[in-house]
């Protein structure tokens, strides 16, 4: 009971955007035909019976589940309403007094949820009972009425005209009207038994029994009843024409009642008689035109409120020739076009349950941006359990692998272009030591591009790092005329690229500009003690030069290109 009570509280707080959102358009739309409301009342209905929505990444609904099955077992219990600020604002006091003890066997928001169950249960059976007692009170007081004709009937002691039964249903007058009025009356009434008014209202009110907890609802109940009575007054208008608009007026006036007859049946003087009098005052059919233009508007609406936050990627396997997975920690790309790769990396994409978090609108920094191409299909990963799809972020729910397949597949390939790599080298220098964690790469002045092997490398990084240590911070910006440049990483590691240390612009007035930071931080600028210019020059002179040697990878393919300086 608890789970179903769980998935009615989400669903009533879901329903509540489209609650507001039909209370604000039901203003706007003061003039638009009532039927219009109540199609509007027809998408909260169906809002709160849809089992399972459709996910939308424009859905207006921050939240389908603002309170998380996972929080009712969590160490300290968080709801996901969508909206940061009100998180921010219940979360701290929520883990504070729901959080677990220590040797607690349940969770104290179990013990919460189960007796808000129970309470429910008491509550929706009063609804209930409230409604049946409330039709048997009103037969019993039309039980002495008197047949007119068909299922029209006379009885004393009513104070305004009203529909009871839904199978057949049976229209009440009170005695003494007159002719013209009774007949206005009848009509109205007749009305509502052909539009099914008699069937709604219940239908309306059993949705207010199940979800009575939702307050908003109340709102929505008591708004959806003045719609239904002014929707059958414009059908009563349309039906006997303009001229019994003042007549019309008057019999709603004297027929007027401040009685709630009972939860269901529809009446004719019950409730909001002053706007149900100015609306027939003032009726005029509605154009065709104005009728289309409110199409695109409940399109609209059924698209951002029926529909749930949340992403879901559906690439097919056989249209998609190759992935494109560049990783934007190392700006390094990959291209996977082995079609078991590609179908796994499919599946998984396929799997993904997604959960929007948030707008991703002037975002930089991620993992892996994948392509599937040439359908062009693309989202990031952030992490292990966060997406991004502009403009949104989504949370990545339940179990996923493709993170770390992603992973293992860049490990694997980092692993065959160093060892490619090597091989390249020893082919053009069988004397050349081992480089397969190669750590530097230098441009000299005159534009020679060097690979540096790992001994070396640790050496002209300690000069460096020395002469940066005891340098001088020099405010202004370097001359980067003659400059030596150098690129430093750190060796490899299992399954993972190379990470920068930094970047070192050293010029020949023995002054450098370093950037050692894993993410380019801010360059700093500093004087270096005398010869540290040239002690670099006399470490890397007896390198040999590689200048028209550059790797460049497509696939699973390497190629080695002629005449190139660009070697990282």
């Amino acid at each position: 009971m608890s789970e179903l009570f769980l998935t009615l509280f989400n669903r009533a707080v879901a329903a509540g955007w489209l609650v507001l959102a039909v209370v604000a358009l039901r203003a706007l739309l003061r003039r638009a035909p009532k039927n219009v409301r109540l199609l509007l009342w027809g998408l909260v209905a169906f809002r709160l019976l849809l089992p399972v929505a459709v996910k939308s990444p424009v859905s207006l609904v921050p939240s389908v589940q603002t309170l998380p099955r996972e929080a009712l077992y969590a160490a300290q219990p968080a709801i996901d309403s969508g909206i940061p600020a009100i998180n921010a604002a219940v979360n701290p006091a929520l883990a504070g007094s729901m959080a677990p003890a220590v040797g607690d066997s349940v969770n104290p928001l179990q013990v919460w949820l189960a007796m808000g169950s129970a309470v429910w249960l008491i509550g929706l059976a009063a609804m209930l009972l409230y409604m049946l007692v409330s039709a048997l009170l009103l037969r019993r007081r039309v039980a002495a009425a008197r047949p007119l004709r068909e299922n029209i009937w006379l009885c004393a002691g009513l104070s305004t005209p009203f529909v009871l039964g839904l199978l057949r249903p049976q229209i009440y007058l009170p005695l003494g009207m007159d002719e013209e009025t009774m007949a206005l009356v009848l009509a109205h009434e007749q009305g509502h038994i052909t539009r099914h008014d008699h069937w709604l209202k219940p239908f309306g009110f059993l949705l207010l029994a199940v979800y009575w907890f939702q307050p908003l609802l109340w709102l929505g109940y008591v708004l959806f009843c003045r719609d239904l009575e002014l929707a059958c007054d414009e059908y009563v208008l349309r039906s006997l024409g303009q001229e019994v608009k003042k007549p019309y007026a008057h019999a709603l006036v004297s027929c007027s009642t401040g009685e709630r007859i009972s939860a269901c049946p529809v009446a004719f003087g019950e409730g909001g008689v002053t706007e149900r009098v100015k609306n027939a005052l003032r009726f005029r059919p509605a154009s065709r035109r104005l009728l289309l233009a409110l199409i695109p508007l409940f399109m609209l609406l059924s698209v951002l409120f029926l529909t749930d936050p949340g992403l879901t990627l559906r690439p097919e396997a056989k249209k998609v020739e190759r992935i494109e997975i560049f990783d934007g920690t190392t700006g390094r790309a990959l291209t996977v076009t082995d079609r078991e790769q590609i179908e796994q990396i499919v599946s998984m994409t396929r799997a993904l349950e997604l959960r929007r978090r948030g707008v991703s609108l002037g975002y930089s920094g991620y993992s892996y941006r994948v392509t599937f191409e040439p359908t062009g299909g693309s989202f990031i990963l952030n992490s292990a359990d966060s997406l991004r799809k502009d403009p949104f972020f989504y949370r990545i729910t339940g179990e996923t692998e493709l993170y770390g397949y992603i992973g293992e597949l860049y490990g694997r390939h980092n692993t065959e272009i160093e060892e490619m790599f090597e091989t390249y080298i020893r082919f053009l220098d069988p004397d050349a030591p081992d480089i397969s964690g190669f750590r530097c790469t230098v441009t000299t002045p005159d534009g020679k591009s060097r690979l540096i092997t790992d001994q070396l490398a640790d050496d002209l990084y300690r000069l460096v790092i020395d002469a940066y240590s005891r340098g001088e911070l020099r405010p202004d910006y370097l001359p980067l005329n003659e400059t030596i440049y150098l690129s430093f990483r750190s060796p490899s590691e299992a399954g993972k690229s190379d990470c920068y240390y930094g970047e070192v612009y050293i010029c020949s007035d023995d002054s450098c500009e370093v950037s050692l930071s894993p993410y380019y931080s801010s360059a700093q600028h500093y004087l270096l003690p005398a010869g540290t210019y040239q002690g670099i020059l006399d470490l890397i002179s007896n390198v040999p030069s590689e200048t028209d040697l550059v790797l460049r990878t497509e696939g699973n393919d390497v190629y080695l290109d002629i005449d190139s300086r660009d070697f990282d």
